[in-house]
């Protein structure tokens, strides 16, 4: 899909859907692994990474 050809109507009823859905259960794991990580540097910590 081109953005060019993308009417700005439909782009933004593009993004409000992607931006109004969550992430997938799937992947909590992981997303709680990235804010652990996240975390940790805002404190300096250095952990090794498994």
């Amino acid at each position: 899909m081109s953005l060019r050809a993308t009417p700005e109507a439909v782009a933004r009823e593009i993004c409000d859907a992607w931006l109004e859905g969550g992430p997938d259960p799937a992947e909590k794991a992981v997303i709680d692994k990235v804010k652990t990580i996240e975390e940790d540097a805002r404190h300096g910590v250095n952990k090794p990474r498994r």
